[in-house]
């Protein structure tokens, strides 16, 4: 897996409980297809809001940027595909 994200200003600044639910999707979901690493994307995202928390746009890249480090060109297509048609709704 490519840590490069763990260089991000974004990153290196974050709130230590962000970082905290990044580290556990990114470990929860190693070796999982891309919809059980959504499912668990969106389980982390509605406890959250549970606790008023919230990630940025560019905390959220991270956190997809981190997921999506160590699957095929397949999967990361997938992704960004998903990325698009949500940016669009």
């Amino acid at each position: 897996m490519n840590n490069s994200w763990m260089n991000n200003p974004m990153w290196l600044n974050m709130d230590m409980g962000k970082k905290a639910i990044i580290e556990e999707l990114i470990k929860n979901s190693a070796g999982k297809g891309i919809n059980d690493s959504a499912a668990l994307i969106m389980a982390a995202i509605s406890g959250m809001r549970k606790n008023n928390m919230s990630f940025s746009k560019e905390e959220t890249d991270i956190l997809i940027e981190a997921m999506t480090s160590g699957m095929s060109p397949e999967e990361k297509a997938k992704v960004e595909m998903m990325k698009s048609f949500i940016k669009n709704r």
